[in-house]
């Protein structure tokens, strides 16, 4: 298995899907998984991390700190501007 030749097509793909739909960027759910860091390196590499946002939507009653925080340094580290947003949490909105 080729991982440089994979994660090539990979981003070829992420640049084409983004350029093909005329769109400013892509945002990406950020767990702190090895998942979401390796689709967010990639993506930040494809198009570049100004055009990637990172959600982090952990649920406080069960999400560890300590993913909460692998997802903020995964954002940080890649800077890419990021979002935390509680999904157990109901968003006033006026």
């Amino acid at each position: 298995m080729n991982f440089e030749s994979i994660s090539q097509e990979i981003m070829n793909f992420i640049k084409k899907e983004t350029e093909s739909r005329k769109s400013d960027g892509v945002v990406l759910g950020i767990s702190g998984g090895i998942d979401s860091a390796v689709l967010a390196y990639l993506a930040a590499k494809a198009i570049g991390s100004e055009k990637v946002k990172g959600l982090i939507m952990p649920d406080e009653t069960v999400t560890p700190l300590s993913d909460i925080e692998d997802a903020n340094r995964i954002c940080s580290v890649l800077k890419i501007d990021s979002e935390k947003i509680y999904v157990n949490k109901p968003k006033i909105v006026s």
